[in-house]
């Protein structure tokens, strides 16, 4: 199975700069592997999930999301809202702690899922 992730956000995890992913699903399981992927198809390496956390959306502060990659609290809102549409406080999300366990030198292309 794979995550996808923007490209800025990949260069980010590769640096180490965001260690933490959060979504509104919550199936992605504590000591699994996943792809990270640029795009379907286009691989960048493999993570492993360390930790997940559910919490609403109205609860995330400032400390939550900067390991996710954002500098403040109002630019992960504005980047939540133009990639999910909605702000709504209720709204179920997981936070998921990773470490890259590999980098692939070059983006690999595959047409299937690895997990």
């Amino acid at each position: 199975m794979a995550l996808l992730f923007k490209k800025r956000m990949i260069e980010k995890i590769l640096r180490g700069e965001k260690t933490r992913t959060i979504r509104p699903v919550g199936y992605y399981k504590v000591g699994r592997t996943y792809i990270i992927q640029e795009r379907p198809g286009v691989n960048r390496g493999r993570i492993l999930v360390l930790r997940k956390v559910p919490k609403k959306l109205g609860e995330l502060t400032e400390e939550d999301v900067i390991p996710d990659g954002f500098s403040s609290l109002e630019e992960f809102r504005r980047e939540w809202l133009r990639m999910y549409r909605s702000l709504d406080p209720e709204q179920p999300v997981w936070l998921y702690d990773f470490e890259v366990v590999e980098v692939f030198d070059e983006p690999s292309v595959s047409s299937r899922r690895r997990g």
